[in-house]
């Protein structure tokens, strides 16, 4: 008669245990972000009620909700096309008289980190600035906040357009628009944060807060579909893979995940301009990481606190002359690439029906079964009008809670 009640406090036993080593992790992290002894000892702080600190609080709050919104340079008349770029050229041998076509769709959920720890954002913008065959699509993969990713979603495009009239081609204006959205950023944050110097120091290593100011930032991938070409822009490990031959199921990355644990030349690039490089406890092993902070990539948008370690937001840009056996790009976060290879992702868009919103789904709740531990957002964009099930040309987002 008491084995249910030695049951429940059996399962309440071990909650407990794993609550406990979770915070035993927290605190971990914090001593090692901030150079601290192993065995020193965290002690409780009591803070009594203040009417002081609660009005700072609520009047960064209050400068936080307008963050995103900045006010970029006009790029000129609807449809005008940038006036340095070469000529924009049909894919050759493709069906049709479309310069260029994109259906694209998405799949994005916080996943295993919980609903309240969702910093993945994403855009589909299709004929930009009004002209045939000029399509960008992004992934922004937050941490230490959602802030900057959201900044990014909401300004990446205009960015664009609104530099692109000053430069040769788009791979130029590519760099521009990153460390512009980058630079406006970092200015627009320590506006909205500007009372936070007078708050206690609430030092919390997980919401990348030093000394009661916190440094949000965000990885990003885009895509800028140009005729012809299709350029990617990347700074952090989102990926982007373009599927070459569907028959074959070649394919082809088309960026370099910036990754401080796995790319040699960018902790080169790290060490030889004078930044912090470390290795910090990881798993079951060790991994470098940027910075006193321990960031984990060596380019991104924010994290303004490691701009001085050689964190950077200029991207590396690709250029791919597409052709008419070009059939889609798949663009991630490492959500989706930290338990599924280009390989494997391929061959799944090739096992599901040409629906480029039913393709992302696939892939991202692929990604949940093998127990990804990040947010996932999953954008499948397609190059050409495919026949399917469902002929869909709008951005279908999938939000799961």
């Amino acid at each position: 008669t008491h084995r249910p009640l030695l049951v429940a406090a059996s399962l309440r036993a071990a909650k407990l245990a794993a609550v406990e080593a979770s915070l035993d992790a927290i605190a971990a992290e914090y001593l090692t972000a901030h150079g601290l002894p192993a065995d020193k000892p965290l002690e409780p702080i009591w803070r009594p009620p203040s009417s002081e600190r609660d009005a700072s609080h609520a009047a960064a709050d209050l400068a936080s909700a307008d963050l995103a919104l900045h006010a970029w340079p006009e790029p000129g008349p609807e449809g005008a096309y940038p006036s340095k770029f070469p000529a924009m050229t049909a894919v050759e041998g493709a069906a049709g008289a479309d310069v260029g076509t994109l259906n694209a769709g998405v799949f994005s959920t916080h996943g295993a980190r919980g609903p309240d720890k969702m910093e993945d954002r994403h855009v589909i913008a299709k004929e930009l600035n009004g002209i045939e065959g000029a399509h960008l699509v992004g992934v922004f993969d937050g941490h230490r906040g959602a802030e900057c990713a959201e900044f990014a979603h909401h300004n990446i495009a205009e960015a664009l357009t609104s530099c692109w009239h000053k430069h040769e081609g788009p791979k130029e204006a590519l760099r521009e628009a990153f460390k512009a959205v980058d630079a406006a950023f970092v200015s627009a944050f320590k506006v909205a944060q500007g009372t936070a110097g007078n708050q206690e120091a609430d030092d919390t290593a997980g919401n990348g807060k030093v000394g009661g100011v916190r440094y949000p930032g965000c990885t990003a991938a885009v895509a800028l579909v140009w005729g012809n070409m299709l350029y990617v822009a990347n700074a952090g490990d989102c990926r982007t893979v373009l599927c070459r031959d569907y028959t074959t199921s070649a394919h082809a990355a088309l960026s370099t995940d910036h990754s401080a644990n796995t790319n040699a030349p960018e902790r080169q690039r790290i060490t030889a301009g004078g930044g912090i490089l470390r290795q910090h406890a990881a798993g079951n092993g060790v991994a470098w990481r940027v910075g006193e902070t321990g960031l984990a990539v060596t380019r991104a948008m924010g994290d303004a606190d490691v701009k001085g370690d050689g964190v950077t937001a200029d991207p590396e840009v690709s250029e791919t002359r597409l052709t008419s056996s070009d059939e889609y790009f798949i663009m991630a976060c490492d959500g989706l690439w930290d338990v599924m290879t280009n390989e494997e992702a391929v061959a799944m868009v090739k096992d599901t029906v040409k629906e480029p919103s039913m393709v992302a789904k696939r892939l991202g709740s692929e990604a949940m079964t093998r127990m990804s531990g990040d947010n996932i957002t999953v954008v499948v964009a397609f190059l050409k009008n495919v026949s399917t099930a469902e002929v869909v040309t709008w951005e279908r987002a999938y939000e799961t809670n």
